[in-house]
């Protein structure tokens, strides 16, 4: 009797552990060390040309003016796409248009020029690489319209499995202590 409370406790604790560790499908990973070098994200990452995407920097000099620019992978000009100053903390958001007239399909790098360097480990112009292409195959969007492709875990499932745990532990547990109190 007393294996079987043991054996309840047990399933509770891994369920309840296993539960806990998947994670609400929109939360960040926590990056370790913690970083505090210039960081720079894009919405999508296969945007047709001509189209809109959202930039997003941070870490970057407070209240400094920073320049976006596209690079081509293959070589050639550097392309300008936008100026931008930071705020009090260096962080910004900004919405700039791929060139449509400028540049061609291909594989680009949007720079952040200005970006400064913290300690000398941090690169000074943090960059995303990104596919142009003509808003077809290549440039197509997913259903929710980001333009990447979903590669995560569904975690509807995992979260249901951990449920499922955590209740037949604390039913073992009951049922335990019930046959040791009769």
């Amino acid at each position: 009797m007393k294996l079987r409370a043991l054996l309840g406790v047990l399933a509770v604790l891994v369920g309840g552990a296993f539960a806990a560790s998947a994670a609400p499908a929109g939360a960040a990973p926590v990056a370790y060390p913690p970083s505090v070098c210039s960081t720079l994200s894009l919405d999508t990452t296969h945007p047709a040309l001509g189209e809109k995407v959202t930039v997003t920097g941070s870490h970057f000099e407070p209240n400094g003016s920073i320049a976006l620019v596209l690079v081509p992978e293959s070589g050639g000009s550097t392309v300008p796409a936008g100026q931008v100053t930071a705020n009090a903390t260096g962080a910004f958001t900004t919405s700039v248009a791929m060139p449509a007239e400028t540049v061609n399909q291909g594989t680009y790098s949007l720079t952040a020029t200005n970006g400064f360097t913290r300690s000398g480990v941090c690169t000074a112009d943090p960059s995303v690489s990104l596919l142009l292409g003509d808003g077809g195959a290549a440039g197509a969007s997913s259903a929710s319209g980001s333009g990447t492709a979903f590669t995560g875990v569904d975690i509807a499932l995992l979260l249901g499995i951990g449920a499922a745990l955590v209740a037949g532990g604390g039913a073992l547990v009951l049922r335990g202590r019930r046959r040791v109190t009769a």
